[in-house]
């Protein structure tokens, strides 16, 4: 008897305790019946906070290896490693993958993929795949700069209208002419579309394994958790940063129960799991996170030379260099920096290339420069960076597991298991 078919919803980072104080109200009804009719497992993976990410995390469902196994520990970061998609190939099953986070490109032959808007790598062959992933990667690493190029807006909109259904244009158009004064719709919105995206692609070839993976609910936790409704704890954001008559926690997650009912209508003889990878709760202090406006430029002012510059997720990016020397005498400039006496950056140094994170978590004033240990440099710096967001929630390692093919079932084990999960499934 041929096995169903297994979609692996990857819905990074949510907090079910906070879906559950929704569904205690009476509201997303699709995570009420699947709690209910299955139970919600848990999933624990890394003990150190520093590896609490989910680049890292990801990894290790889709390799069946945790930290220590894989070392992937930064976004972007390439080993050779066999992920799952490569092991169901080896048995003729062939997958269709959306956004898996921190993968690169398997080519294989029978499956398709897209990346994640943060990984340098290629998409699957098509021109509305590659305009889709193309278009997508840029505006998620331009959002910063709140501008888009038109290029990249005309080739989102032509991939739009290949994926998505009539009916969904409404709240397609909704988000998108509404984000410009409420930017966490942005988030919500990509989430919408590659979910209408994989279900264009999947019903088309009836693929046996597919993932997809969804980030908006990750980045409104970690920037929006005081503004919800049943958050209980004593901090607030300012009303400039968002109006209290909004709840986006809610907005996302209730997305997220609306595509819940998609797949339960659309695929209800497949095997459907809910990973969380990891979770977050509320922090006790709102923290700053800024982004550099331009890269390229920043690192020039500086007299930095550099052979390539990658902007990466939030405040991120990787520098990489022609020899040892040149990257070691980066490190030491950038790692000089100061604002008020605290670093501007950490910076990680891999030989030949930096991987930068801007650090600095306090407010910026137009009179502010940074300047190095010794003084000898002072660069004004409001108008190189952006305020990406104030940040609400942080990294819990406990994940949520939910599996329609689990009646009822409930416990606590390793995120490296949901890998052997999805393979015996097949076998």
């Amino acid at each position: 008897m041929e096995n169903k078919s297994l979609i692996l919803l990857e819905f990074n980072e949510v907090s079910f305790n906070y879906v559950e104080r929704y569904v205690q109200q009476g509201k997303l009804k699709n995570f009420k019946k699947f709690i209910e009719e299955c139970g919600i497992s848990k999933t624990h993976s890394e003990e150190k906070y520093e590896n609490l990410e989910p680049w890292i995390q990801w990894v290790t469902v889709h390799t069946g290896k945790n930290y220590s196994e894989h070392n992937i520990f930064r976004l972007g970061d390439k080993r050779d490693l066999n992920n799952v998609w490569d092991e169901l190939d080896k048995n003729n099953v062939s997958s269709c993958l959306i956004s898996p986070m921190n993968a690169f490109n398997p080519n294989l032959k029978n499956s398709i993929f897209i990346p994640d808007p943060w990984v340098d790598t290629f998409s699957s062959k098509g021109f509305f795949i590659k305009a889709l992933h193309k278009s997508v990667s840029s505006m998620v690493n331009d959002n910063a700069k709140g501008r888009f190029k038109i290029k990249d807006l005309i080739l989102f909109l032509a991939a739009i209208i290949r994926f998505t259904n009539f009916r969904r244009y409404r709240k397609l158009f909704f988000l998108f002419f509404t984000s410009f004064n409420k930017p966490w719709r942005k988030a919500i919105l990509l989430d919408l579309i590659l979910s209408n995206v994989f279900l264009s692609i999947y019903d088309k070839k009836k693929y046996p394994f597919g993932i997809i993976f969804l980030n908006a609910a990750a980045h409104i936790q970690h920037h929006y958790f005081y503004c919800s409704k049943v958050y209980d704890g004593n901090q607030n954001n300012p009303s400039w940063y968002c109006s209290k008559e909004y709840d986006p926690l809610f907005e996302v997650y209730k997305l997220y129960d609306e595509i819940l009912e998609d797949f339960f209508e659309n695929y209800k003889e497949s095997r459907i799991i809910l990973a969380t990878g990891l979770s977050q709760e509320p922090t006790h202090k709102s923290e700053f996170y800024w982004r550099l406006k331009n890269h390229k430029n920043f690192l020039k002012e500086l007299g930095i030379s550099f052979s390539k510059v990658e902007p990466r997720m939030s405040r991120d990016f990787l520098v990489s260099f022609d020899d040892e020397l040149t990257c070691l005498n980066a490190e030491k400039k950038l790692n000089s920096l100061e604002l008020r006496n605290s670093n501007f950056f950490e910076v990680d140094n891999r030989g030949k290339s930096l991987f930068v994170t801007l650090s600095y978590n306090k407010n910026i004033c137009k009179s502010d420069a940074l300047s190095n240990i010794e003084k000898t440099i002072t660069h004004p710096i409001f108008k190189r960076v952006s305020l990406v967001a104030l940040k609400n929630g942080h990294h819990n390692e406990m994940g949520y597991y939910l599996d329609n093919c689990n009646k009822k079932t409930e416990g606590n084990f390793e995120l490296k298991d949901i890998f052997k999960n999805i393979v015996t499934h097949f076998s």
